[in-house]
């Protein structure tokens, strides 16, 4: 991972040193899943990202972002061996789905060059780590939950793609995109799970500030 990290902080130094004008854009927004349909995770999308303009018609982004989990409620079964109790209970479960993706973007225009609103295509490849965390509350120690649902901690590369939307302002800009990722790339789990990793459906809106030109 501290590879990974030293890798994009410098190819950021180095390809800054060319391009003519910067912009820091803080945005939020939310995403929802699109691989779990039982359980329809949501989150809510906290990033940054720090774009690199040299044509009008290209931009490369670096991206952070942090999604924030919406926990999702359900319930398994819980079974004793014990006479003197029911033979099975509820066991009410909570999962709360959340991740971290460093990611580089690249943002091409499709209309609006020499317009107030343009429209991009985006295009992103980076690392996500997803949590996807799993926690009962029942009688542990008089009931068993026949294989119950764990916690997914891993990460992977992901790719991602969707549209994106500016207003432009007399020096900053005002943006929203939309853009569906894959989920991160890995080795099978041999573990029945209830839910696996996220693919999301995220739309993100924020502000654009210009930041230099040479």
């Amino acid at each position: 991972m501290k590879i990974v990290i030293n890798f994009f902080l410098f190819s950021f130094c180095i390809i800054q040193l060319s391009f003519a004008q910067k912009f820091i854009e803080p945005y939020t927004g939310i995403q929802a899943d699109l691989t779990n349909k039982k359980y329809n995770f949501k989150q809510l999308n906290a990033g940054v990202q720090f774009t690199l303009r040299q044509r009008s018609e290209y931009e490369l982004i670096f991206q952070l972002q942090k999604s924030l989990p919406m926990a999702v409620h359900g319930a398994d079964s819980a079974f004793t061996a014990n006479p003197n109790l029911p033979l099975f209970t509820v066991a009410p479960k909570t999962i709360r789905p959340s991740a971290l993706s460093i990611a580089v973007g690249h943002r091409f225009l499709i209309t609006g060059k020499k317009k107030n609103d343009a429209l991009y295509i985006l295009l992103f490849t980076g690392l996500v780590f997803q949590k996807i965390s799993a926690t009962y509350t029942y009688d542990k120690a008089n009931y068993t939950i026949l294989n119950p649902s764990r916690t997914l901690n891993k990460g992977g590369i992901y790719i991602s793609a969707g549209a994106g939307y500016i207003h432009r302002l007399k020096h900053n800009r005002l943006f929203c995109q939309l853009t569906v990722s894959s989920p991160p790339i890995r080795k099978n789990d041999s573990y029945p799970m209830a839910f696996s990793f996220m693919s999301a459906l995220a739309f993100n809106a924020g502000y654009s500030i210009f930041l230099s030109k040479k």
